[in-house]
Formats: structure tokens, sequence, C-alpha cells
């Protein structure tokens, strides 16, 4: 009953509430633009933020040195095994080439699995890489946007630096700009934050098409085929040191890093951590006023809308009580209309947004629509119908029916 009650009083003020809708649909807008800025740049930090957040270093290797300083290091494994208490997420690029390829180049990166676990680029068209999938003799590939018609089930020979032939299958191609992990960002030299460890790729900007590739597949391959291993540690690294690791120990892999490893940047954890929450915060700067300002403005629009309502709705109310409604139960009425606008608000707001997306009109743009933008839009919807709770309690609360009846 107090719901229909609700109902009916948005039905006769709905001239007054269509103001307030469009009022409320610009704060939904800018909750879900602010939201998805916030949501966009934390889910990179968040990808790795174990390691960022911990004691270590990261750092881009032109090449790592063996244990003699004669050989350049072809597993990737046995370079974390060489220091103390560390962790190493790093990459490597295999000496491979696409038979038939003629004079074009073509980019390969190995990537540790725990990193393809952690994260997974925008895909064009078909999947990224599964655990369950390592076991295929038949290497997996995910290939960028090229002008080869490479695509999802395209079959490929392999040639190693050392001759050895291997079956590739593509199994998935990048979204264009996708971004990926691993390969020298070209904003070296920007604030040195986790933007760092990514980079975007483009085809138009690429020497040639890139292909990623399973660290763990690539090894089982090796060892069923008696294959030697020709990939060179040039990459990015991401190294975490234990949490009982010692002065001593860090000296030990700091000196050992700068005999065995040639490097082109390297930055420690707490940079990385500190530039990066800066980072995340100047982008927030700029949203942030906006939604206030929009959020400020809709709240006294919906309080001097909801104070002209209750005068309004004064007669109605008074008789209510006279037929046995308690008054506080007004507030609900009141909390139903506004609940009603609010939800039409918000639909709208989500609406155009996805209208938006499906159009391609946001795709060089951040926003984008997840359970962060849900539950800042119903944050925001709670905060105004609390305040239509509270604004007719207020309002009434020292006055009688019979002196509401009496005065009309």
């Amino acid at each position: 009953m107090l719901f229909k009650l609700g109902f009916y009083q948005f039905q006769k003020n709905w001239i007054m509430k269509i103001l307030v809708i469009a009022q409320l649909v610009f704060v939904f807008v800018a909750a879900i633009i602010g939201s998805s800025v916030y949501s966009y740049h934390t889910q990179y930090y968040k990808y790795f933020e174990d390691y960022f957040s911990s004691e270590g270093m990261f750092l881009f290797a032109d090449c790592v040195y063996q244990e003699s300083g004669d050989w350049m290091e072809t597993d990737m494994h046995a370079f974390e095994g060489r220091l103390r208490n560390a962790k190493v997420l790093s990459m490597a690029t295999p000496g491979f080439a696409v038979k038939n390829m003629g004079r074009a180049n073509a980019l390969f990166l190995e990537c540790e699995g725990e990193i393809l676990e952690r994260y997974q680029p925008e895909l064009e068209e078909g999947i990224w890489f599964s655990r369950n999938e390592t076991e295929d003799t038949v290497l997996h590939l995910v290939v960028s946007q090229n002008d080869f018609g490479w695509k999802t089930g395209t079959e490929l020979e392999l040639v190693t630096s050392m001759g050895s032939a291997l079956k590739a299958e593509v199994i998935g191609v990048l979204k264009e700009g996708a971004r990926i992990v691993g390969i020298a960002n070209s904003k070296m030299g920007y604030p040195n934050d986790y933007t760092n460890l990514y980079a975007e790729v483009y085809r138009e900007e690429s020497l040639g098409p890139l292909f990623i590739l399973d660290n763990r597949q690539l090894s089982m391959i090796y060892n069923e085929c008696g294959i030697r291993s020709d990939s060179v540690l040039a990459c990015q690294m991401l190294i975490q040191y234990g949490e009982n690791i010692t002065d001593e120990d860090i000296r030990y892999n700091e000196s050992y890093i700068e005999q065995h490893v040639d490097v082109s940047y390297r930055y420690d954890m707490k940079t990385i951590r500190e530039n990066s929450i800066n980072n995340i915060k100047q982008k927030l700067i700029v949203f942030v006023p906006i939604y206030v300002a929009a959020f400020v403005f809709a709240i006294i629009s919906v309080i001097s809308t909801t104070a002209i309502t209750v005068k309004r709705q004064l007669k109605n109310y008074a008789i209510y009580n006279v037929l046995g409604l308690p008054w506080r139960y007004n507030a609900i009425i009141n909390a139903t209309d506004t609940g009603i606008t609010v939800a039409i608000s918000i639909g709208i707001a989500f609406v155009g947004t996805a209208l938006c997306m499906g159009s391609g009109c946001v795709d060089n743009t951040t926003i984008m629509l997840d359970r962060m933008q849900v539950v800042v839009c119903l944050i925001t919807g709670i905060i105004y119908i609390v305040l239509a709770m509270i604004i007719p309690t207020v309002m009434i609360r020292k006055m009688t029916a019979k002196e509401i009846l009496n005065d009309s």
C-alpha cells in the first residue's frame, strides 16, 4: 500500500521529476566516468600489486649472462636461482623465425605462466593461454594485428636459430592497441610507475607482428623433441625480495645484477609504488571536482523538490494519518517516490553509457561498466533516498493532522 501511494505521488509530480531526473543522470554519468578512471588505472596496478608493494626492483634487461659471464643466459629460472632470497618474474625472447615469411620481421615474447595467469590483454578473437593446454605438442601463439592474414586457427611452421622446426597454431589475436607486459615501454623516461610495465601494441607502430607464447608449453616441447633453448633474457623483470631478506643479501643481489645483467633502466619497488599511487591520484583529481559539484547541485535540487512535494502532499498525509497511517510512514512514501526517480536516472545513465560503448564512440576512453560503477551509483542513489526520508519527517514532526486539515 505504501509503495502504491509513493508511485501515485511520483505520477502527480512528473513534470518536476523530469528536471530532477535530468540532473541525476548527469550525476550518475559523472560517477560512472570517475569510477571508470579509478578502475581502469588501479586494475593494471593490482595485477602485480604484491610485487609493487614488496621490497625489490623493477628493471629492463638488454641481456643476462650466465655465471661465467661468457655466455648469454637462456633459462629464465636459472637466473632466479642465482639470486638470494628473491623471486623473479620475467619474459624472454626466443630466436624464432616464421618459415616462408621472407625478409619481414616478427617478434616473439616468451612469458612465464604466472604472468599469463595474472594478466590477459584484450583479444580481438580467439582465446588466451590455459594451463590445461601446455601438454599440446603444437605450440600455441597469440598474435598481434598483422598484414599476413594470421588469425585464430592459422597453422605456422617456426624455425629456431639452431635450425630446428616447430609446429605452431594461432589461438588468439590481440585487439589493436592492446596492452601487453614484457616489451620495452615507449613511455620510458616518464614518471617511473606501474605503467612502465605495460606497452600498447599497434600494427602501424610495430616493426613486425608480435607473437606471445607460454614458457611452460615451450619447455615441454623442447624436452619432448630434445631441442636446446635459444631464448635470450632481453625483457622486463620484476624482482621480489623475501620478507626475511638481509641487507647482505640485497647487496649481493645488486652486485650480481650489476656484473651479469646489461640493464637499460632499474628502479626500486618503493619508487614504483609511490609514483603509481601519485599517478592514480592525479588522474582522479580531474574528475572529483566535477562529480562533487554535480552531486551537491543535485542534492540541493532534491531537497528543494522534495520540500515542495511534501508541502503539496500535506493534506494527503493528514488524511492518511486520520485513516490510521502513522506519521513516520510518510517518509517511506516519499522515499518510494524518490527511489523511482533514482532508478529511472540510473537506468538512463547506464543504458546511455552502454549504447555509447556499443557504438564505439568511447573506445579511446577509460569508460567501462563494471561492479565498481554499479556500487558507486547505488551508494549515490541511496544517499538521495535517505535524504528524501528525512525531509518529510523534519517538516511535519511538530504538526498534527487536525492542524493541517484546518489550515487547508
